[in-house]
């Protein structure tokens, strides 16, 4: 199997980080970069595709804008959801997706189970 271009890592994570409304410091923190280097992917439309923990994070945040476009027809809803506290959770999930390096799995893996109970 052919992997994608870089340049195709790198629309993808613009592409659902500003519907999903998460700014390239939260990027930063999720991609373990600084805000510097999200600016450059940017600009530049790279992505270093052969670090295999950055692409999972990427397909991390592919299945959670899945399931939350699953969960939510309204495109805003989705937004609410990622930057609201949740009492389950004990914060926002973009926060809990910030402040370590398991943190969108720990949420991606919370929306697959929530979608698995029909909520």
């Amino acid at each position: 199997m052919t992997t994608p271009s870089p340049k195709v890592f790198s629309k993808g994570l613009f592409l659902i980080a500003a519907l999903l409304e998460i700014s390239s410091e939260d990027l930063a923190s999720i991609f373990s970069v600084d805000v510097g280097t999200i600016t450059l992917w940017q600009s530049t439309a790279d992505f270093p595709s052969d670090d295999d923990m950055k692409l999972s994070q990427i397909v991390n945040l592919l299945a959670i804008n899945q399931s939350l476009s699953a969960m939510f027809s309204n495109a805003r809803d989705r937004v609410l959801w990622l930057h609201t506290n949740h009492p389950e959770l004990q914060t926002s999930p973009l926060k809990i997706a910030t402040t370590s390096p398991e943190g969108l799995r720990t949420i991606k893996d919370y929306l697959e189970g929530v979608r698995m109970k029909g909520a």
